[in-house]
């Protein structure tokens, strides 16, 4: 996880002056409601994403891994399924994946953070 990354992400929770955000499945037949994170506890809730508690790396590169380019900027308010954007893309696509299954599969929400802010704008 990348310090622009990081400062990016923060720039971007700042910009959009909400504590959550309503989002519509593809096929609009669910409108799933999402806590964001405030910039400034962006890293602290990388816990359990992307390090453990003692700093040790979650990440691989195996399919159903959490992917080292993840961050996890919210979470679904019913589910705590997390809000990710794939950093390792130039677009930094959004994404979301169900919790506790034991892998990750991600599913596109938006293609990239400029589509994101556009629909909760």
């Amino acid at each position: 996880m990348s310090e622009k990354a990081i400062d990016n992400l923060k720039n971007f929770l700042l910009s959009i002056h909400r504590d959550e955000v309503n989002i519509l499945s593809q096929d609009e037949s669910v409108c799933l409601t999402f806590i964001l994170f405030k910039e400034n506890e962006l890293e602290a809730e990388q816990l359990g994403y992307s390090v453990d508690e003692r700093g040790n790396s979650l990440t691989g590169k195996a399919k159903g891994d959490w992917q080292e380019e993840w961050i996890v900027i919210g979470y679904e308010e019913d589910l705590e399924d997390p809000l990710i954007v794939d950093t390792s893309r130039e677009s930094c696509p959004v994404l979301t994946a169900e919790h506790g299954t034991g892998e990750w599969e991600p599913i596109v929400l938006f293609h990239s953070l400029r589509n994101m802010k556009k629909s909760i704008s």
